[in-house]
């Protein structure tokens, strides 16, 4: 994956940036998976059938994650910088 900025995260997903201290982020990988994510990885936190990846989105951060893509309605309870979206699947 190429490097992608927040700015092109932003207006790629027409998501809203929340409790970000640098709006220069980038990423060069994303991780579905918590348990795969490494130092600056964006973690796309996705609602399967068994699993709510928004329920890991602390280990996620615990892990490296330098942000996450949640839905709209996340309690951004941890104040870890997140770009919400209306539905993480579209």
């Amino acid at each position: 994956m190429e490097h992608v900025t927040l700015s092109q995260l932003l207006s790629a997903t027409d998501g809203r940036a929340v409790d970000f201290d640098d709006t220069s982020a980038g990423f060069n990988s994303i991780a579905l998976d918590s348990r795969n994510v490494r130092l600056g990885d964006l973690f796309w936190a996705v609602q399967g059938e068994q699993h709510d990846g928004h329920a890991f989105v602390a280990a996620a951060f615990d892990n490296g994650a330098a942000a996450a893509v949640v839905r709209n309605d996340y309690e951004n309870e941890l104040r870890v910088p997140v770009v919400t979206v209306p539905d993480t699947l579209i």
